[in-house]
């Protein structure tokens, strides 16, 4: 049986899985609630399809077709989505059980190493997963580094509900981004890159999902709801995202370029949680930091590339603040 790890400080509780270095618990002291949307049993967290919680990788969204070019060299990874390459495969991160390196009061580190024989990207490499809370943040440390050139985009695929349970949709989003880029009818991301201002996507100023979800807009219909990329205004470490309900504000931030925001909408009632709920559509809400989806095909110039001179690294931070009734 693989056991979960969990850890605390004065006012955060944390439970993380081996199994894809997954956060599955996080929750308020304060408010006795978990933040996190999140199945809890091990068969459940080994074999959904949804990510709850895991690391994802070694590159985060979906790759066009499956396809880039390497120093002129063709480089076909496995399709496992539509016709399109997503979150690293089906024997990506997410499947990988980690090994604990090391465990503290307030910490857990997590690491593994992956093969090109493993998922077909080219090289081998070492990730490594940091988890530490301290005080109302849970604070997740990514590293990696590899043997030769390749591809290296992780993030934390996390769900959360600022009302502990039930639907998103009354819950208020704010978003630093003044800018989203297009998805095609695939839900791949192109390289159109749109200025938020008179759309639904302005998100710069919190306001109920259900009010943005309820517009008419083609990339809404296309999505069925946001499944979008925002660059992140700002540089360095810098707040991305906040998700406003009831009782509790969930601020997120991140050094990453930006996040893909996503409403849980192939969330299908076939996942329960911990307390034995069904997981629905619109019960969770995705922040994930990330490199530009399809950058390898959109523009290689920026795409998230590691080799041996040039590790990688992210920092996302998790932060719970209960509200004022």
């Amino acid at each position: 049986m693989i056991r979960p790890i969990i850890i605390h400080n004065d006012q955060l509780v944390m439970e993380v899985s081996p199994i894809g270095a997954s956060l599955i618990s996080l929750v308020d002291k304060y408010l006795s609630k978990d933040i996190l949307v999140s199945v809890k049993r091990q068969h459940d967290i080994a074999t959904n399809d949804k990510y709850f919680g895991a690391t994802v990788g070694r590159c985060a969204n979906r790759i066009a077709f499956g396809k880039f070019t390497l120093d002129g060299k063709p480089i076909q990874l496995e399709v496992n989505n539509g016709i399109h390459h997503l979150h690293g495969g089906s024997n990506g991160l997410h499947r990988k059980v980690f090994d604990v390196k090391e465990v503290t009061r307030d910490s857990v580190t997590l690491t593994t190493e992956v093969f090109e024989t493993d998922d077909g990207y080219p090289g081998n490499a070492k990730i490594q997963v940091k988890y530490r809370l301290h005080s109302n943040q849970c604070i997740i440390e990514l590293s990696a580094s590899s043997n030769q050139k390749s591809i290296m985009n992780l993030t934390n695929h996390a769900y959360f509900n600022a009302n502990f349970s039930g639907n998103i949709e009354d819950q208020q989003v704010y978003v630093n981004g003044s800018s989203f880029y297009e998805v095609d009818e695939t839900g791949c991301t192109t390289a159109k890159q749109i200025d938020v201002t008179d759309t639904p996507f302005d998100l710069r100023t919190p306001i109920r999902l259900i009010d943005v979800l309820g517009k008419n807009h083609p990339q809404l219909s296309l999505a069925l709801g946001i499944d979008h990329h925002f660059p992140i205004d700002g540089e360095g470490l810098r707040k991305a995202a906040t998700l406003l309900g009831d009782a509790v504000e969930i601020n997120v931030y991140t050094d990453a370029p930006g996040i893909h925001v996503y409403t849980g909408n192939y969330l299908d009632g076939c996942d329960h949680n911990g307390y034995g709920k069904v997981i629905s559509k619109r019960d969770g809400i995705c922040f994930e930091a990330q490199s530009l989806p399809n950058a390898v095909n959109i523009d290689p110039a920026s795409a998230p590339w590691i080799d041996i001179e040039n590790p990688f690294s992210r920092t996302i931070i998790y932060e719970c603040n209960g509200r004022k009734q």
